[in-house]
């Protein structure tokens, strides 16, 4: 089944508002992503003019795999990697002897082996060192007897051990999970509720199967604001692609404590926290998704260091925040998305209320990023502060911010601060707390309201210009 990236529409709760400009700022957006188009193909020729006079051996860098994905060459021989897929990737040896650094969608990269033996490498952005996720190993023969044949190779994708259907075969998507096996497809069709909708929260803890609606606007999962989560995943590598969930009193979509996820093709709306969310799971991603309408974030990726993720090609509007990630980073790339319509963008934070912190090397590259003055938008307390700014950087180290376009914010495109403390430290001998702002910050009379309310008045602001 070929899934294809369209706009997909979502129906709006009462928290959302239009104004009589939707249609305009739509076509704004879509004009902003003129110069971002140009620049891609302008880099894309620049790369890739010469990838397709490659000669010798080549390892094709395909989106969370290499093909192939072992490859024997004799002693001498120089392999390259070319990137065939969307997404930026890496050629990483398991031992640091040889590194590419990224390098985007038609770019290559080239290293000569010498030496017989076993050299095993992955990216850094999709998969992990031993073989974990996007990884590959080069076998140097000690003689030309050891070819692999051209039916070894690896193909774009693995046909799966057996395919689940719901509701042919299944009545319930959670009864079809139930009984896959690693390997496994369950394939979702419409429900035959009277509403068209599921309306169950499913619990996957099988590892290594792929949940795969086969129409995204039809295959809904409905909480009716009554069940917690539409999807929570507590196994490794697990993929769900191609359906909405909407309604649910926590998440829409919602990994947890694994390695190895993916979201693809997904629609998250009205739900209660989080639209698609990954919380201390690594080596991830989520594309070709839009979330909207929550209170929280439309996508979270947060408690992960170093998370190897990547968010890449999504919309996510009229949430309180576009993107949260709570002491994350690490490899965690956020690149060719929109953001816009939220009470605020993009927003990496540090909390020490929370595990492990502080936040620390995320990339956010190449995203549109406008309009983020939303206070219509659904809303939990402590968002409001961030209100009128496309990207913020709360009390996180070594981030890197590029090539966005962002434009219409109230107050800030870019705003850099000290962490929000909400708890004292260990040396700190007062139950006072400070919160300071070394950037010229201002908080408007309703944020700042909100912030003293939430910390029930034991809090001493301090604005810094």
């Amino acid at each position: 089944m070929r899934l294809v990236w369209q706009r997909h529409g979502y129906h709006r709760s009462k928290w959302i508002v239009h104004s009589s400009r939707a249609k305009n700022r739509i076509l704004f957006s879509l004009c902003g992503l003129i110069p971002i188009i140009f620049l891609v193909f302008i880099i894309l020729a620049a790369c890739g003019g010469s990838s397709s006079s490659t000669s010798g051996p080549t390892v094709s860098a395909i989106d969370n795999a290499f093909s192939p994905k072992e490859f024997h060459i004799k002693a001498g021989e120089t392999v390259t990697w070319v990137n065939n897929g969307q997404t930026s990737h890496s050629v990483t040896a398991d031992d640091n002897s040889y590194d590419s650094g990224l390098f985007g969608p038609g770019a290559q990269y080239s290293h000569k082996f010498i030496e017989p033996g076993r050299y095993s490498y992955y990216c850094t952005l999709h998969g992990g060192p031993g073989g974990s996720a996007m990884a590959g190993v080069i076998i140097v023969d000690p003689s030309s007897s050891s070819v692999v044949p051209a039916d070894n190779i690896m193909q774009l994708s693995t046909p799966p051990h057996a395919i689940l259907r719901v509701p042919e075969q299944y009545s319930t998507i959670q009864a079809a999970v139930n009984a896959a096996v690693p390997g496994d497809l369950v394939s979702i069709g419409p429900s035959n509720n009277p509403d068209g909708t599921y309306h169950e929260s499913v619990r996957v803890k099988t590892s290594g199967i792929t949940i795969r609606g086969r129409d995204r606007n039809t295959v809904i999962l409905d909480g009716q604001y009554k069940l917690d989560d539409g999807f929570e995943v507590l196994a490794d590598n697990v993929v769900i692609e191609n359906m909405t969930a909407r309604h649910f009193e926590g998440n829409g979509f919602y990994w947890t404590g694994i390695t190895g996820y993916r979201g693809s093709y997904l629609t998250a709306y009205n739900n209660g926290d989080y639209g698609i969310y990954s919380y201390s799971a690594t080596e991830g991603q989520f594309d070709h998704s839009l979330a909207a309408g929550h209170p929280d974030s439309g996508f979270y990726i947060g408690a992960c260091h170093p998370c190897n993720a990547l968010i890449t090609n999504v919309i996510s509007e009229d949430n309180a925040l576009g993107f949260s990630g709570t002491n994350a980073g690490g490899n965690l790339v956020i690149s060719n998305s929109i953001w816009r319509n939220n009470i605020s963008g993009i927003d990496p934070n540090t909390l020490d209320s929370e595990p492990d912190p502080p936040q620390d090397g995320d990339t956010i590259i190449n995203n549109l990023v406008e309009n983020n003055n939303n206070f219509d938008a659904p809303a939990k307390v402590l968002e409001y502060p961030a209100i009128g700014n496309g990207i913020v950087l709360g009390g996180g180290n070594n981030d890197i911010v590029e090539g966005n376009r962002i434009s219409g914010h109230k107050y800030y495109g870019i705003l850099v601060w000290q962490i929000l403390r909400l708890r004292p430290s260990q040396q700190e001998t007062t139950a006072s707390q400070v919160i300071k702002s070394h950037v010229r910050y201002h908080l408007s009379c309703r944020s700042l309201m909100l912030v003293a309310q939430f910390l029930q008045g034991q809090v001493q602001v301090i604005i810094v210009p």
